[in-house]
């Protein structure tokens, strides 16, 4: 047992020198951090090829704390780190007293779902997130951990590391492989087997042969012998088989591809292949998922939760009736594998196509063994956004833009799905039943990539003028080629809801009339390869009927533990709806006659934008406007109502309006507001960069040591500001701060040059004064203890002995004594700034990293009366109509 009283770091140390280092492999075991992950061991050899991590583990100071408490900890931190794809074999915890081990294999489930908000603090115990995994864990924790007491289990403790932590070990037991990771080791055969292969992959791709075709023949096989015949490649012991017949096949020769017999031997020992058989369908049906995220979006292949898809079949039934199978026709135009279609039961009036051909061959197997609902014939490759419908040109769309296909050849489409199309009669009876792809032009910040997934087909090309910005999203495509070329059908598909709430979509909406009938909307982040916290909609439309969107009711449904839980309904407003955007409303305050307290930044007026939204010292290349005494006010106003509610998946995508125009005379939620905007930890105003005019305490208050440059808004507070004044300027100063240098000149903004006389000359200011106070402004109780608690931060920041300084940051930040720091500049100097690779200073600290107790119990204590003042504004945000609920 090691000292209570030992440090976590020199703990760790001491715990690797005397248990790992000294064992009889010697310095091939090597101790590091990795991440937030406390402590690591992995294998080291000059001649070895690749990293291999045997443990990685949870440290705890002392020997009072409880293990299994270590184990989530642990555990949330390689969630929220995202480092699931590579678990090593082995977790462990251990304090000063113990050490435990758990085989990854027992909790890798955990890591599959969908519905864990995996975002949260691990250090805190007392989140909903960490005592839902205790609760599901605690008892597998419990049964199959291995501790060792140091005092009385060192020699077993010994036995164990040398018996376990080896590249071949044959008592270690593999991870098996199952539906729930199977994808997860793929992330990692990408990196150690794939290279290995000796093939070109260009022309494989090119033949509809991707690289999972070659991870499925792996882990489908036993003794290096894939057992399925249906594959498009097979393993034959120290080789591939290509069994699909190509021209051109990119193979060394032309049926088979060697591979590097060590690097597949190294990785597949930690595996025990093949998975269960039960595993099988499931995994060759969703090989979708081992589909790069490009050729995905490309395809469409965003494969629908079953839980979704079976929820959509129930609106359909709800809607069309519980005969529609048999009514109705049913085309999924995006089929990927089928897993829509899944369920469904009259084949002869079900289609299904899909881009890759591939996926056409899983299906076809599918239907032939029964699994799908499909007839062979009625499952087809079709590319939707540039194959044609018809064998000869249709005339009967919906406007002259496609009234003749000039380049029309022979359809793909079978030829009694061209007949249901062609018949205006069968068209109002048939369903597209769609997930279409969710790709857009600029997102992700690639955009010259994304901009050739989207916009390099025959239908954006064709309808690119009439849609708008909305050309750029790929499930608006399939949107308008549908409504114009296979119109009067009903139209029920996964979408984004900017269909309805996009400005980009104003354009689309003039052109796409049709009937809301239902449906529904869930979490984007339980769906496959979506990222984002935002809701992804099933709606259904009848294109028959010819309406204008402007609002819509819709169910809200969200997943616990694999079940849907309906949580309510949502209005949905289309924009515009009547109203000006509170952007549009914002700019009306415009004013760059008085002196500039700071710039307002922000963009789309949606909650999705809201992390966007700062108040700043500089002015930067976005959209920025001044704030000055005339418009601190409605600006105050602006910050507070799109920062007092916090960003959901639910409410991404809402639009903040122009509000009532009763909020003018409610001083009590003006002042409110400007409390908020004041200490919110978007005010990013820096005494740096500008002088800083909104200190909102005097210096005796917070005993300041020296005078402020400016006493602007200790005036304004008390009502002391004239309309007419125009305060002195400061020098400005250039410092870095956050995340970039800032070298500024000194501008006054209350001066202008006479080009005549070469002299300067005031402004003569006669403004508009009704939001400058002629007396104190008085504070609910929920914002006085803002600015009390808000005082306190100020004051210890002041009463810090600058001489001496406890802070030991190796960011370059400047901590000397500044009289001016505004609330940002005081968290820069007790959180510091993480550094890039190259030292510079990227983003600043998060609060756990602080190392002044003191000072973070009192920001928490800010933190929790800023959250009580948001729910005074955020009633007020409804009952004035900044939202509309």
């Amino acid at each position: 047992m090691y000292d209570k009283n030992l440090d976590e770091e020199s703990l760790k140390v001491r715990i690797y020198e005397d248990i790992f280092l000294d064992s009889k492999f010697g310095k091939t075991l090597r101790y590091s951090t990795l991440g937030k992950i406390d402590f690591a061991i992995r294998y080291f050899e000059s001649t070895f090829e690749r990293t291999y991590y045997f443990l990685w583990a949870e440290a705890k100071r002392g020997n009072d704390k409880d293990i299994i408490e270590s184990f989530i900890q642990l555990i949330l931190t390689i969630g929220k780190e995202q480092r699931y794809t590579d678990i090593p074999p082995l977790l462990g915890a251990f304090d000063c007293e113990k050490i435990a081990f758990i085989e990854q294999s027992h909790i890798a489930h955990i890591f599959s779902q969908n519905d864990f908000n995996w975002n949260v603090k691990p250090s805190d115990h007392e989140t909903k997130e960490f005592k839902q995994l205790y609760k599901e864990l605690k008892n597998i924790l419990d049964s199959n951990k291995l501790l060792f007491y140091y005092k009385h289990n060192k020699m077993q403790l010994k036995e164990f590391i040398e018996s376990n932590f080896v590249i071949d070990n044959p008592y270690l037991q593999k991870v098996q492989i199952t539906k729930n990771n199977f994808n997860i080791i793929y992330q990692r055969w990408l990196e150690r087997v794939k290279p290995s292969i000796n093939v070109d992959w260009n022309l494989l791709k090119q033949n509809g042969i991707i690289d999972a075709d070659f991870y499925l023949a792996d882990i489908l096989s036993e003794n290096n012998e894939t057992l399925m015949d249906n594959l498009f490649v097979v393993l034959r012991k120290t080789s591939y088989e290509l069994l699909k017949k190509i021209d051109t096949s990119g193979l060394v020769s032309s049926k088979t591809a060697t591979f590097n017999n060590k690097a597949h031997a190294e990785f597949w020992n930690l595996y025990k292949r093949p998975p269960k058989k039960e595993f099988w369908d499931y995994i060759i049906q969703r090989r979708d998922l081992l589909v790069p995220q490009d050729f995905r979006e490309r395809k469409g292949a965003f494969f629908t939760p079953q839980i979704w898809a079976y929820k959509a079949q129930q609106y359909l039934e709800s809607c069309l009736g519980e005969n529609y199978q048999d009514e109705y026709y049913i085309w999924d135009c995006a089929a990927g594998t089928g897993n829509l279609l899944d369920n469904l039961i009259n084949a002869k009036n079900i289609f299904a196509s899909t881009i890759d051909p591939s996926d056409v061959k899983i299906m076809q197997e599918l239907a032939q063994s029964k699994s799908l609902n499909l007839l062979q014939n009625h499952i087809f490759q079709f590319d939707f956004l540039n194959d044609c419908l018809f064998d000869k040109p249709f005339k009967e769309h919906k406007t002259q833009i496609d009234s003749k296909c000039e380049n029309c050849k022979i359809s793909k489409v079978p030829k009694k799905l061209q007949e249901i199309l062609q018949d205006s009669n069968k068209r109002k009876k048939l369903i597209i039943f769609i997930n279409p792809p969710y790709a857009e032009a600029t997102s992700s910040g690639a955009r010259e990539n994304k901009i050739g997934v989207s916009n390099n087909n025959n239908i954006y090309k064709k309808y690119k003028d009439i849609m708008g910005k909305a050309s750029n999203e790929l499930f608006a495509q399939f949107f308008i080629r549908i409504y114009m070329e296979i119109s009067g059908c009903i139209l029920a598909s996964f979408c984004k809801l900017k269909i309805a709430q996009g400005s980009s979509f104003i354009d689309f909406r003039n052109v796409f009339k049709a009937k809301f009938l239902k449906g529904f909307i869930c979490p984007a982040y339980t769906f496959d390869n979506v990222k984002g916290e935002f809701p992804i909609a099933f709606l259904m439309w009848d294109l028959d009927k010819e309406e204008i969107i402007k609002k819509f009711s819709v169910d809200i449904y969200k997943m616990e533990k694999s079940k849907d839980s309906k949580i309510g309904k949502k209005i949905i407003y289309a924009s515009p709806n009547g109203k000006k955007s509170l952007n549009q409303w914002w700019v009306t305050f415009k004013n760059n006659k008085a002196k500039t307290l700071g710039y307002i930044i922000s963009q789309a007026p949606d909650f999705q934008h809201n992390k966007q939204m700062a108040l700043i010292s500089k002015p930067l290349a976005r959209y920025c406007l001044e704030m000055n005494k005339y418009n601190i006010i409605p600006f105050s106003v602006y910050f507070a109502v799109r920062h007092c509610i916090k960003h959901t998946w639910l409410n991404d995508r809402d639009q903040f309006l122009e509000p009532k125009a009763k909020w003018i005379k409610d001083s009590n939620f003006t002042n409110d507001c400007l409390a908020f905007m004041l200490f919110h930890s978007q005010n990013r105003i820096s005494s740096l960069i500008n002088t800083n005019y909104l200190i909102p305490f005097s210096e005796t208050e917070i005993n300041a040591k020296e005078a402020f440059d400016s006493d602007f808004l200790y005036k304004f507070l008390q009502g002391k500001i004239k309309a007419d004044s125009i305060e002195s300027s400061s020098p400005l100063k250039g410092r870095w701060v956050g995340d970039r240098l800032d070298s500024i000149e000194s501008k006054s903004k209350n001066i202008k040059k006479d080009s005549k006389k070469d002299k300067l000359v005031k402004i003569e200011t006669k403004l508009d004064s009704k939001f400058i106070p002629s007396s104190p402004l008085v504070f609910s109780q929920q914002a006085q203890a803002v600015f009390n608690a808000g005082k306190e931060v100020f004051k210890y920041y002041h009463t810090q002995d600058f001489s001496s300084l406890n802070f030991h940051y190796d960011d370059g930040y400047d901590r000397s004594y500044n009289p001016n720091a505004s609330l940002y500049d005081i968290k820069a100097h007790f959180q510091g700034f993480s550094l890039d690779s190259k030292g510079n200073p990227t983003k600043m600290n998060a609060l756990q990293k602080c190392k002044d107790s003191r000072y973070a119990d009192l920001i928490t204590a800010l933190n929790s009366a800023l959250d009580e003042l948001a729910q005074n504004i955020e009633s007020k945000t409804y009952e004035y109509e900044f939202l509309i609920e």
